[in-house]
């Protein structure tokens, strides 16, 4: 919880550009030597957690576990704001009583109930947020990055493979860890594409 506090602090303040990082993630990133994805998930949880007082005051007591808080920070929206303030009591004694995986199923069902047009809101944000960007490199080379649901990038890597002319001994398979991984099989070898 300390920990949350100096870093919202240090965001707050503009600390991390006065000491020549471009990002507060950067600035996390070599302060901690954390992954980028872990920084990420730090500053989204410094940052929440200063909404949820009720949240906050169990999390720095020690009582309520991290894994609650990531839920309960994922939960938060500005839009929601209001309701959660209304709810936070509620929610944190589910937190505290419940079963991670109840937990995690009540909050879900929670979250339907207070914002019934949330998952159409969201299916519209999520098609409304794909990108697909190309950066010429200085060697020639080309860097390709974006961000699309599984259909459309599995068309995009179609359009790939037929453009490279890769040999028929590549196929891609789902993998069955999680339908989102891609795996392309090569001779008996598998390389995860994360699309």
């Amino acid at each position: 919880a300390a920990k949350l506090e100096r870093v919202h602090e240090v965001v707050v303040s503009g600390r991390w550009y006065v000491h020549g990082f471009r990002s507060p993630q950067a600035w996390l990133a070599s302060t901690t030597a954390e992954a980028p994805g872990a920084c990420s998930l730090t500053l989204q949880l410094a940052e929440r957690i200063q909404h949820m007082p009720l949240v906050k005051d169990r999390f720095t007591r020690g009582v309520l576990s991290e894994s609650a808080l990531r839920l309960l920070a994922d939960t938060w929206r500005a839009d929601l704001a209001e309701v959660f303030a209304r709810d936070e009591a509620m929610l944190v004694g589910w937190a505290l009583n419940l079963m991670h995986r109840d937990f995690k199923m009540v909050l879900n069902t929670w979250r339907l109930h207070a914002d019934p047009d949330g998952s159409a809101n969201s299916a519209q944000e999520q098609f409304e947020s794909r990108k697909l960007h190309l950066s010429e490199l200085l060697d020639g080379m080309g860097r390709l990055d974006g961000l699309l649901d599984l259909i459309d990038a599995l068309d995009v890597l179609g359009l790939l493979f037929a453009h490279l002319a890769l040999p028929q001994s590549y196929a891609l398979v789902l993998d069955g860890q999680n339908a989102g991984d891609l795996a392309l099989g090569a001779r008996g070898r598998n390389q995860d594409l994360r699309v």
